[in-house]
């Protein structure tokens, strides 16, 4: 799946309309956060390297068209928003660099500016990926190495109770593969079309094996109207 796919199960399970209010925290170069924009949604896109939000104001503007999205340098541990004002609030390839009591403040924060009712998504890397060790041993053994960061935290699905911590309920988990992520480092043919097969047959087989062939994990939670 590529980033308009997350963007289709998202939109599907929360029930988005047109004019919905999106946010997304640590948005970095904001392909998910255009594909959500570019589909009438009203978006808002944090993060705090302003190097990142120079290249998503470029790609706005490339797209030529009239789209809604604001770009704002902030920290999304502190988020300069009022409460309860987003339809939903999401990131992907955020939550695993951080360990599980600053997660907690990460989600805290995103519930605070959802609106009741409302909903949290995060993506993360699936470690339980069968590809995982062969892709940690590859990229040892390739120039592309020192160009990215690798995240170091293994999250699995206990992360759930780390929702509902903070007052969110999960209406979903999957196992998807929103980034090719296993076949974009290193950049390897073989590697790359055992991924694009994966990615056709990934949403017509059971979640069993989607744990296994996913490459990343979406948590959908909604925010209780209490």
């Amino acid at each position: 799946m590529k980033h308009r796919d997350l963007v289709r199960i998202i939109t599907k399970v929360c029930s988005l309309q047109p004019g919905s209010r999106i946010l997304e925290t640590g948005c970095g170069s904001g392909r998910d956060i255009l594909y959500f924009a570019a589909s009438g949604y009203a978006c808002t896109a944090v993060d705090i390297n302003v190097a990142w939000l120079a290249q998503l104001e470029r790609a706005k503007r490339v797209m030529d068209r009239n789209i809604t999205l604001e770009t704002l340098g902030a920290d999304f541990f502190s988020l300069p928003f009022a409460d309860e004002i987003f339809d939903l609030v999401f990131n992907s390839g955020v939550i695993e660099h951080y360990e599980q009591l600053t997660r907690g403040a990460v989600l805290a924060e995103m519930m605070r500016v959802a609106r009741k009712g409302g909903y949290v998504c995060c993506a993360f890397p699936n470690k339980e990926h069968v590809l995982e060790s062969v892709w940690e041993t590859m990229i040892g053994c390739t120039s592309d190495h020192d160009k990215y960061d690798i995240p170091e935290q293994n999250i699995t699905p206990s992360i759930l109770t780390e929702f509902h911590s903070v007052g969110l309920g999960p209406v979903l988990i999957d196992w998807i593969d929103c980034y090719d992520t296993i076949s974009r480092y290193p950049s390897w043919l073989p590697l790359r079309t055992i991924s694009f097969a994966a990615n056709a047959l990934l949403p017509r087989i059971p979640k069993r094996f989607r744990r296994k062939l996913g490459t990343r994990v979406l948590v959908v939670a909604q925010r209780t109207k209490q």
